[in-house]
C-alpha cells in the first residue's frame, strides 16, 4: 500500500486505522512510529483521534463554512421580502 497523501478516507476506514492505533500503542510502539509504518500523516490522525474523543462522526464532510459568510442575516433577509412585497 502506497503513503495515505491528499485521498479521501471513509470514516470507517478511520475508525479501523485509530482501532489499529490503539492496539499498537497497547503494545508499545508509538503513534509517531505506527504513522510512519501506516505511511499517513501524523496531524491527520490526531485531528481524527480528536473528532472521534468529542464524539463527533469521522465521515468527510464538505470543506468550508457551512453558510456564506456574506450571506444575508434573517433580520435583513425579512427587511428585503417586505420591501419587496410593498412594491
Amino acid at each position: 500500500m502506497g503513503a495515505i497523501g491528499a485521498e479521501w478516507i471513509s470514516g470507517e476506514r478511520k475508525q479501523e486505522m485509530l482501532a489499529l492505533m490503539e492496539e499498537a500503542a497497547a503494545q508499545g510502539v508509538s503513534i509517531r512510529k505506527a504513522c510512519q509504518v501506516l505511511r499517513i500523516n501524523r496531524d491527520r490522525v490526531q485531528r481524527w483521534k480528536k473528532r472521534n474523543r468529542k464524539g463527533l462522526s469521522l465521515e468527510n464532510g464538505k470543506p468550508g463554512p457551512q453558510r456564506a459568510l456574506h450571506a444575508l442575516l434573517p433580520a435583513e433577509r425579512e427587511q428585503v421580502l417586505r420591501l419587496a412585497r410593498d412594491e
